[in-house]
């Protein structure tokens, strides 16, 4: 963008357009992933391989809480580096809890930081994020069956990575997502009853 002017140059539109229909081509693919799996065990393992090889995102992972409000990882993909098995993150408002991940299970909400090296708050997360190149994360909430709240949470190796734009694509996945587990889990809670109308 010009400084002067505050106006994108060609190229700078161009790599925007590029990216505003990969982002489009994103949801395509998770809508189309949900209504094929329709909530079964792959559809998050499903959904972070999509967010990573179709979006621009490095890694992305799904998170439970347990017991102990520790967050299990459920699903994840293109976590080259082993990130995962090196942290804790809790939905807890404890350190292990300020992070776009238990923020987003705690608070019900899209949490955001596109500066995560700099950031007191990820401290923790600061040195095992770094040398995996992760300088921006976003969580996003997923409502369960159960009443609980997991998480989706996306990284970017690009700061002020995250805009309006993905807050409101990656919302809009994680409802689809949130129904679908909604509507399996239902689903598996009227089998039993199955073949009992059957054999009235």
């Amino acid at each position: 963008m010009n400084r002067a002017t505050g106006i994108r140059t060609d190229t700078e539109q161009l790599r925007r357009l590029r990216y505003v229909t990969r982002l489009n081509e994103v949801h395509d693919a998770v809508h189309g992933a949900v209504t094929l799996e329709l909530g079964q065990p792959p559809l998050p393992q499903e959904i972070c391989r999509i967010l990573v090889e179709v979006g621009s995102f490095r890694m992305a992972w799904f998170g439970v809480p347990d017991d102990q409000g520790w967050i299990v990882p459920q699903a994840m993909f293109g976590d080259t580096q082993g990130y995962i098995k090196t942290i804790r993150v809790s939905m807890r408002d404890i350190p292990e809890g300020r992070c776009p991940t238990g923020g987003a299970i705690r608070e019900k909400r899209p949490v955001i930081c596109n500066h995560i090296l700099t950031d007191p708050a990820l401290l923790p997360w600061r040195v095992p994020a770094a040398r995996c190149g992760f300088t921006a994360s976003a969580s996003f909430p997923v409502p369960l069956s159960s009443g609980e709240i997991a998480a989706l949470t996306l990284y970017a190796i690009e700061e002020d990575f995250f805009s309006t734009t993905e807050e409101l694509l990656v919302t809009r996945i994680c409802t689809d997502i949130g129904c679908a587990l909604q509507l399996a889990a239902l689903e598996r809670s009227l089998a039993p009853a199955q073949p009992l109308r059957k054999s009235r």
